[in-house]
Order: C-alpha cells, then structure tokens, then sequence
C-alpha cells in the first residue's frame, strides 16, 4: 500500500511539472498587454525591440552614456514595441472580423519563393533555419499570414486612398484610432 502511494505521488510531482528537468523546460512569461480576447505575451515584444536595444547597447557602450539614459531608451522602444503589436492585432482582427482570408496557396507560394531564393531550394535548410530562430513551419506560416494580413489591410485602408505619404499617414493614423476606439486594450 505505502508502495503504491509512493509511486502515485511521484507520478504526480512529475507529470504537473515539480521535477527539476521538467521544470526548467517551461519558459516563463507575462501578459504585455490584452487585445478584446488576444493576450500578447511579453517574449514578443522582446523579440521586436531586441535588434534595437542591442543597437542602443553598442552605441551607449561606445560613447560611455550613462546608463540611466540607456534604461530609459530602451523602455521607450519596447513601449513602440508593444504599441506596434497592439497596432497589428487590432488589424488582424479586423481582417478576421470582415470573415475575409488568405488563400493557402497564396502561402504555399511565399514559401516555395522564400526557401528557392534564400535557401537555394533547400526545405531542410530552411526548416533548421526556422528552428534555430526557435520556430515550427507552423510559426512560420501563422507569422506569414499575419504579414500578409497587415500588408492587405494597409493597401485597402490607406494605399488604395492616396499616393501622398503625409495623407497616408494620417489615414493610417485616423484608420488605427478608429480601430483602438472600438477595442478593450488592457496593457501590463
């Protein structure tokens, strides 16, 4: 009996994630912000401003600036950060909520061109690429479609309208204001 209890108790600790290799596989993570039922996790907003803090890094370490200066730049770009994530869920959902889509070949074709020019027709290559950078083909192809959705969205909401850059920024700027308003944003 003490037996079997022992083994239920171990299968528990293990299986819920008390074991220390488990544990240490489980990234930990927060909520940057919600979007109406949308969490977007902090990881993402690191992994858009991390090229640009790396960049702030380099050239605060060359000009030896102090570094509450650096804190602050950096705060501000993932602020720009999360805003631009905010930015491109609000138009995803719109895109989702006019129930249109993007035909999968249109993606099967991004890929087929993605993997001839960048890794000489390779799929392996490519697929060891993808899980360097810590993606699946699936990441990849959910990452694709949101690109496009934003590039769509963008042509119909504001290039459609105007060639002059200062009216398209506006429009863009009046387009994602109207989206904002009609949206919960909770950020953390």
């Amino acid at each position: 009996m003490l037996n079997r209890l022992i083994l239920i108790l171990l299968f528990t600790l293990t299986h819920f994630g008390f074991s220390e290799s488990r544990f240490y596989k489980i990234p930990i993570e927060g909520i940057a912000a919600i979007v109406n039922d949308q969490i977007i996790p902090f990881s993402s907003v690191r992994r858009m401003s991390e090229t640009s803090e790396r960049l702030l890094r380099e050239s605060y370490e060359e000009k030896k600036i102090k570094s509450e200066e650096l804190v602050e730049k950096i705060k501000e770009t993932r602020i720009k950060s999360l805003q631009a994530l905010i930015d491109r869920e609000l138009i995803i959902q719109d895109f989702k909520s006019q129930h249109y889509s993007i035909p999968p070949e249109i993606l099967d074709e991004q890929i087929t061109e993605k993997i001839k020019n960048n890794f000489a027709g390779s799929r392996d290559d490519f697929i060891r690429t993808l899980n360097a950078e810590g993606m699946t083909v699936d990441d990849y192809r959910e990452e694709l479609t949101h690109n496009l959705i934003v590039s769509a969205m963008r042509e119909r909401n504001v290039t459609r309208k105007t060639k002059d850059p200062e009216e398209g920024h506006k429009l863009q700027e009046e387009w994602i204001h109207g989206l904002r308003e009609k949206a919960f944003i909770k950020t953390f």
